[in-house]
């Protein structure tokens, strides 16, 4: 089982052998770091892997794909590390500076697939034949918040089309997290999801300095948003909400929303993984897990 750190990187829980299970105590598992940081052959120099997000595997090479959000890391506060402040300083800055990582476990190996995502988050296999994988992109709202990297030719499809007047953000009811496909019984179709923990929509103004600003007027706002102490920034649970967007595999836009917009049931939803034809719901609100039925 491989295992995502947002502090230490790359992690694997594995079966001890006989001998270790002996030093131990006779404990079962044992988690070891796999990779803290990325060789760079053209600089020659290793880079750290700033805020490891999510991990998928590959159905037959079985190596692993994961994400690198931003170069920012988790800020220590009060003795713990506050991802969640660190994700609302990206969104601030708003540069592109996740990455899409693998690791090969035959080599034991990190390279850098494809750099300059907005806050590279959740990510998944496309499909079973290994052809390529979909990234959440948190923060980009300028195009598409589901990117897709084709495994076959070792590229990320540009979706950042300054030509195109029709802004695909606007199909969308708020940032994006976790993501996941799988195949539904009945009309064996692939469907793909991708988890809404916050909504645009609810806080207007915050919207609007971020989003809506004319450049540089943007940046002096972003610059005096990020000098703000920590106690300042905007709280996830302000405006409960929760919501899981299903998207067409093709382009990555969304073609069905299931909402809660109040939040009453379940909020902040970061993560989903679809099994036998439900959708299993991860909350940072919640100490429990949401199972739905889409239709």
């Amino acid at each position: 089982v491989y295992i995502a750190d947002a502090h230490l990187g790359l992690l694997r829980l594995r079966k001890k052998s006989k001998k270790e299970m002996k030093k131990s105590h006779n404990l079962f598992h044992t988690v070891e770091i796999v990779a803290s940081r990325v060789y760079d052959r053209e600089n020659d120099t290793y880079s750290p892997i700033a805020f490891a997000d999510d991990v998928t595997i590959g159905p037959k090479s079985g190596t692993v794909y994961f994400t690198d959000a931003s170069d920012i890391m988790p800020s220590l506060s009060k003795s713990k590390y506050n991802v969640m402040y660190t994700s609302k300083l990206d969104g601030v800055r708003r540069k592109a500076s996740g990455r899409l990582l693998q690791y090969d476990p035959k080599t034991d190996e990190v390279t850098v697939l494809a750099t300059n995502i907005h806050f590279a988050n959740g990510i998944t296999m496309g499909d079973a034949d290994e052809t390529y994988l979909l990234i959440s992109s948190t923060f980009n709202t300028k195009a598409k918040h589901v990117l897709k990297y084709n495994l076959i030719t070792n590229t990320l499809e540009d979706n950042d089309n300054d030509d195109n007047t029709n802004d695909s953000s606007l199909l969308w009811t708020g940032f994006t997290d976790g993501i996941d496909c799988g195949d539904f019984k009945g009309n064996n179709n692939r469907r793909c999801f991708v988890a809404i923990p916050v909504s645009t929509s609810l806080d207007p103004f915050l919207n609007f300095l971020l989003f809506t600003l004319p450049h540089p007027l943007d940046m002096r706002v972003r610059t005096f948003l990020l000098l703000l102490p920590e106690r300042f920034a905007p709280s996830v649970d302000a405006h409960p909400y929760g919501a899981v967007a299903e998207i067409n595999i093709a382009d990555g836009l969304p073609v069905s929303l299931y909402q809660d917009p109040s939040g009453t049931d379940i909020s902040s939803v970061t993560g989903v993984t679809v099994h036998d034809s439900k959708l299993y719901l991860a909350s940072l609100e919640h100490n429990y897990i949401g199972v739905y039925t889409p239709n």
